[in-house]
């Protein structure tokens, strides 16, 4: 989400020793610097933001489970091949999407919605 509006940028890695308890990971201080404008138009905002929620939530689900719940009377078949229309392998997992493909897919949900 913060991708869609914020250039991201790592400024340095903190390791787990600089906390008190040391945490199990490292951590990052990261630089936010904002788009000029957004990849997101108003119009499809609300449903990318559900979309990138519910494939966060379930992050070990494939992006075809993760859409039956967010189309219109949608079973896997109906999910599969909504992706497949828009380009994208029905068995990617939501953290190797982009955020353009993120958008795309909200818009083809808006147009389904409508």
């Amino acid at each position: 989400i913060t991708q869609a509006w914020m250039q991201v940028e790592i400024i340095s890695l903190v390791p787990p020793r600089c906390f008190y308890p040391a945490p199990e990971v490292a951590s990052a201080i990261v630089r936010l610097i904002p788009h000029p404008s957004s990849s997101i138009s108003s119009d499809i905002e609300s449903d990318f933001l559900r979309l990138v929620h519910a494939a966060f939530r379930g992050r070990r689900k494939t992006m075809s489970n993760v859409l039956i719940s967010l189309l219109p009377n949608a079973d896997k078949s109906v999910a599969q091949q909504f992706l497949s229309a828009q380009g994208i392998d029905p068995q990617r997992r939501g953290e190797t999407l982009t955020v353009e493909e993120f958008a795309r897919l909200a818009k083809g949900i808006k147009e389904i919605g409508k």
